[in-house]
Order: structure tokens, then sequence, then C-alpha cells
């Protein structure tokens, strides 16, 4: 992803904490596409670093992010596997 779309620290902290999953859930993609699975190790994987809180305000323990940070984070994802995002 270029830097031209990231705009804070924020974007750029969980672009990061998402870079060490590509690997693993680049290996799964084809054959999650192929059976036509649900990708729940990716979930759990997702889960574990927080991501599926991300949209939550930050007073419940969330990241408080809009829209526009949360596209920009599936759009990463989703070149690491489209079932996933």
């Amino acid at each position: 992803m270029q830097n031209l779309f990231v705009k804070n620290s924020k974007q750029r902290k969980w672009l990061e904490r998402l870079y060490p999953l590509e690997a693993d859930f680049k290996a799964q993609a084809s054959q999650i596409d192929k059976e036509g699975s649900f990708p729940r190790e990716n979930f759990q994987m997702l889960r574990k670093i927080g991501y599926t809180k991300l949209t939550l305000p930050e007073e419940f323990g969330g990241a408080g992010f809009s829209l526009y940070d949360t596209i920009l984070l599936q759009e990463k994802l989703g070149s690491y596997d489209g079932s996933t995002a």
C-alpha cells in the first residue's frame, strides 16, 4: 500500500500489525476458495490482535477507527485473502 493513503500513525500501526499475517493468509487463500470454506483460523488470528474491535469507540476498548480507516485496512486484508476481508 502506498503511503499516499496512510494519513496517520494509528493507520500505520495497524497496517504493521497486519503484515505478519500476510504469509499465512495467502498460503491458505486458494484452499479456502477452492473448498468454499469459512476462514475460521484467520478470524481467530485477527481477533487475537484486536482487529475485530477497531471500529469500537476508544472508551469501549476499541480504536475508534473511522470508515476511511477501516476501509484502508480491509483493502490490505483483501490483498492477503479476499474471503477473510
